[in-house]
């Protein structure tokens, strides 16, 4: 259990310490001062990630000079999400009570809505997309079990996924024959372990030592990659080889998180501790294991705030 408190700690020390950066616009160079980028995505072959280089944490898209925010607040934005399609971002905003609202935009920032709202996430919040076109997220359910959530996009209701009391669950991904999968922990256990439900029935995916979530399928093969946790302090990215081991990819870096595969599963985009302590975001090349850092100076501010955004009546 302490190995997992300390690896969340971690990750929630980058959130808490927004304030440390300052508040405000922001139109400098990244370079220029203290920044987390992590949580990137893939979205028709671009980047999409979080990051806190406003001053609060919004959603930024990267291009081939800059990295422009499309999509913020005047509370945090993290957990982008691309819709199967490509044309649209959900993600998860989260004000200073840790109350969470599911969001919508198109790939541009425009059009956001806000779908669901008075959230309480799970551990991670990863949200996914199913395979009914619904948004997935783990969130805290009456009895203050983490059980799985499908979103309706249109209405903003909620439809339970799991049910059963003996088990936390998190980080929602579908598998590619469609199942729902997820990293579970029983209940007074300490370890996490991949589970995938199917046809009513659960299936024990990857049972392995330590601790792993934060989970991506490639969409053309169904292989699978993960943040796996190996000691409190650090953790590495593992990714299913087409023989259905796991390979350990060197990284250069002892804190890795937030995997996820490119469209083309050629490339792996994932977020890593730096020296300076704190995030970045890279890319891993499969076919050569080279590692490229993606940083770019800001371009634009953030400005737009919830009341500017359409709201979506939801009903628990």
């Amino acid at each position: 259990m302490l190995r997992k408190i300390v690896w969340i700690a971690m990750i929630l020390a980058v959130i808490i310490g927004i304030s440390l950066f300052g508040t405000g616009q922001s139109t400098v160079l990244a370079q220029e001062q203290p920044h987390n980028d992590f949580m990137g995505i893939w979205c028709l072959g671009k980047i999409v990630f979080s990051s806190d280089r406003g001053g609060r944490f919004g959603i930024y898209l990267v291009s081939e000079k800059v990295m422009t925010p499309i999509v913020d607040s005047v509370d945090n934005d993290f957990h982008p999400k691309c819709s199967p399609d490509g044309k649209q971002i959900a993600g998860m905003r989260t004000n200073a009570s840790k109350v969470s609202t599911i969001w919508l935009a198109d790939v541009s920032g425009k059009n956001q809505r806000l779908v669901a709202k008075e959230l309480t996430p799970s551990r991670s919040s990863q949200l996914a997309w199913s395979p009914k076109g619904e948004l997935v997220g783990s969130f805290y359910d009456q009895k203050k079990i983490q059980n799985i959530f499908a979103v309706d996009i249109v209405s903003g209701k909620l439809r339970p996924l799991t049910t059963d009391e003996d088990m936390d669950k998190n980080d929602p991904v579908f598998a590619k024959d469609g199942s729902l999968c997820f990293s579970g922990r029983i209940v007074g256990e300490q370890s996490w372990k991949v589970y995938c439900d199917k046809k009513g029935k659960r299936m024990l995916r990857y049972d392995l030592i330590t601790n792993s979530s934060m989970m991506s399928v490639c969409p053309k093969d169904g292989r699978w990659a993960f943040a796996e946790q190996v000691s409190p302090e650090v953790s590495i990215i593992a990714i299913e080889t087409p023989s259905g081991g796991l390979q350990h990819l060197e990284v250069g870096s002892d804190f890795a998180i937030f995997p996820d595969w490119s469209p083309d599963c050629t490339k792996i985009v994932f977020s890593a501790v730096t020296p300076e302590r704190v995030f970045r975001i890279y890319v891993y090349q499969l076919d050569n294991g080279q590692v490229t850092l993606i940083d770019r100076p800001t371009a634009g501010s953030l400005k737009s705030a919830p009341s500017q955004m359409a709201t979506t009546p939801s009903d628990f």
